[in-house]
């Protein structure tokens, strides 16, 4: 047995079986590959704000019924988790948390100062890949790097 940096971390050395598999799943891990990002808790708070601004929310909550009944196309789950997306950038909420969550204060100012304009960008899409939205955001005139980081968070919530 090899002993790591500290004390308690114990790495298996050669010839010593490896952690148990799927054993992050008992610990209550939550695994990103091939499940959406976007909670049931995310869409309900979402469907609050719309319906505090006196919107229609029969959308978000078909959206929510279809994205984890399953039998969806992966694309078709990713066209849900784009609207979802547009109407977090519209109206706030956890969703909207979540992708500020991974960006840097200045970064995240601008995504709160140009939230509805690249909303109605994003509408108007119906594949999203980095580049045209980085390209929008900089017509905007947000700095590349800053783009480049808002543009791969936003697309690490629907991909």
């Amino acid at each position: 047995m090899r002993l790591g940096r500290g004390a308690g971390d114990r790495h298996p050395g050669p010839g010593e079986p490896g952690p148990e598999p799927h054993s992050h799943l008992r610990r209550g891990r939550m695994i990103t590959t091939g499940e959406t990002l976007i909670t049931t808790s995310d869409i309900d708070d979402l469907v609050g704000r719309v319906r505090l601004g006196a919107g229609d929310t029969r959308e978000l909550e078909a959206a929510r019924d279809a994205l984890f009944a399953g039998g969806l196309t992966p694309a078709e789950a990713q066209r849900i988790r784009q609207r979802l997306m547009v109407t977090a950038l519209r109206h706030g909420g956890d969703l909207l948390a979540k992708v500020l969550g991974r960006l840097t204060p200045r970064e995240t100012a601008m995504v709160r100062r140009y939230a509805h304009r690249l909303a109605n960008y994003l509408d108007t899409q119906d594949i999203w890949a980095a580049q045209p939205v980085m390209l929008t955001l900089m017509r905007f005139g947000i700095p590349y790097d800053e783009a480049e980081s808002i543009a791969v968070a936003i697309l690490f919530q629907v991909w």
